[in-house]
């Protein structure tokens, strides 16, 4: 696997959807956490679209419910819970991982602060851009308001 997570080899990590319909695990070694800015992702959850991915065969599901798979593009499905609507999946034909939101890895935040490469991928003018930045979720996810006057906005480590 591409860019695995230290510390998560040989781990498992439970997760599951909002309602509580479908549960997993999945046992490490967990990837990185991707960002992904392109026109489906964007259109399916409204923002960018973040993902771990642990290997198929080190992924179980501990309840009788299912994801319902949707195929997005050609040659990937996303898969979301049929109950609450949660996007929890998303993998691609012909590769052996299935990619996991992170927000759905219950208990996973080690996990998170440990990655230390965000990859966000922009589809703009029909080329694929790859950018990426050298900082970690923790930094990111403990970024400060920043008070300027009547509003606030968010200050993100992030150089361009």
């Amino acid at each position: 696997m591409d860019r695995p997570i230290a510390g998560t080899e040989d781990r498992s990590f439970d997760g599951g959807c909002h309602c509580g319909a479908i549960r997993f695990r999945a046992t490490g070694p967990l990837r990185e956490i991707l960002l992904c800015h392109c026109s489906d992702c964007l259109k399916l959850s409204g923002t960018s679209w973040g993902a771990s991915a642990a290997y198929e065969d080190h992924f179980q599901y501990l309840t009788e419910a299912r994801p319902r798979w949707y195929r997005s593009s050609e040659g990937a499905e996303r898969g979301f819970c049929t109950e609450c609507g949660a996007q929890m999946f998303y993998r691609r034909d012909g590769r052996d991982v299935i990619s996991i939101a992170p927000a759905h890895l219950i208990g996973a935040r080690c996990c998170m602060s440990a990655a230390r490469f965000t990859v966000i991928h922009i589809r703009c003018g029909g080329r694929w851009h790859r950018q990426i930045f050298r900082t970690s979720i923790r930094r990111i996810m403990s970024t400060k308001i920043m008070s300027t006057g009547a509003d606030e906005r968010r200050q993100w480590p992030i150089a361009i």
